[in-house]
C-alpha cells in the first residue's frame, strides 16, 4: 500500500483543461518546488521572490485539477495554514 504523504510515481493529464492549467509556466514552478517536499504558499512565494497573494489563484488551480494537495494544516496566529505537496513525481 502507498504512502498518502509521499507522491505517486506519475500523473497522466487524460483532459484538456487540466492541460491549460500546466501550461502557464509560473504553475509548472511551483509544482517543481512541492514535488520534493511539502510546503506552504508563503514558503514557495519566498522561493520564488513573489507576494503570496499573487500565488493563491495558482495554488487553487492546481489544487481543483488535482495537480497538487493539502497534505497538513495548522492554526497560526488565527490563521489556516495549509502545507500542499504535488500528487506526482512526473
Amino acid at each position: 500500500m502507498s504512502d498518502p504523504l509521499q507522491p505517486a510515481p506519475e500523473f497522466v493529464v487524460s483532459d484538456l483543461d487540466t492541460l491549460r492549467v500546466l501550461a502557464d509556466p509560473l504553475r509548472i514552478q511551483i509544482i517543481e518546488r512541492l514535488t520534493p517536499a511539502a510546503r506552504t504558499v508563503k514558503q514557495i512565494a519566498a522561493d520564488l521572490g513573489l507576494p503570496p497573494t499573487k500565488l493563491y489563484y495558482h495554488f487553487k488551480q492546481l489544487e481543483e485539477r488535482g495537480l497538487i494537495q493539502v497534505v497538513e494544516t495548522r492554526l497560526v496566529s488565527g490563521i489556516l495554514e495549509k502545507q500542499y505537496r504535488a500528487t506526482a513525481r512526473r
